[in-house]
């Protein structure tokens, strides 16, 4: 591992731990490097702002998780794994949701969840027959779905991981609605 990503490494574990115990707004650049003990240039040197430590918090995470859910056989692993990451860092989501990012957030994810879509869509050769007008329209509006859930989720003080990645699982399948396509 290259010390730039040690360094960016220690920028996110100082900005998560410190989003962790107080609210997002009042973090600042300086707080972050005096918590890993680096200067505000070199903070610079690596990202723009905060928002772009928390971009890259968001991209490494989605990285692991493409990797992971691509040895997965069933799509419900993926699911529960996606489902338990945002329960996870429920804390840190909720402190964005009420930050002055919000909008910036929601982008973030919404376009977290779409690559990870098209990545999966992709990597697995699914949906061949479905043009591409027609999975642009599925992505967007189930990247939208899975964004509000997982924001949602991330609020849940007690969530049934189980019973939720099985109705997830049914209702993406299909056989929520209609009871005769799991046949």
């Amino acid at each position: 591992m290259t010390s730039s990503i040690m360094t960016k490494r220690a920028i996110a574990d100082a900005l998560m731990t410190l989003a962790g115990k107080r609210s997002i707004d009042k973090i600042t650049v300086k707080d972050i490097a005096e918590a890993c003990f680096i200067t505000r240039q070199t903070f610079y040197y690596h990202f723009r702002d905060i928002l772009d430590v928390f971009e890259w918090i968001l991209e490494e995470k989605l990285e692991k998780m493409i990797v992971e859910t691509q040895q997965m056989e069933q799509p419900g692993e993926a699911i529960r794994l996606m489902l338990s990451i945002s329960i996870e860092n429920g804390e840190v989501i909720n402190r964005l949701m009420g930050s002055q990012y919000r909008e910036d957030v929601e982008r973030i994810f919404l376009a977290s969840i779409q690559k990870y879509l098209w990545e999966m869509i992709d990597r697995r050769k699914l949906f061949q027959h479905v043009t591409r007008s027609d999975l642009e329209m599925a992505v967007k509006l189930h990247s939208y779905a899975m964004t509000g859930l997982l924001f949602e989720i991330s609020r849940d003080s007690d969530p049934d991981l189980d019973s939720m990645t099985q109705q997830l699982c049914r209702l993406l399948s299909g056989e929520m609605l209609n009871p005769d396509a799991g046949q």
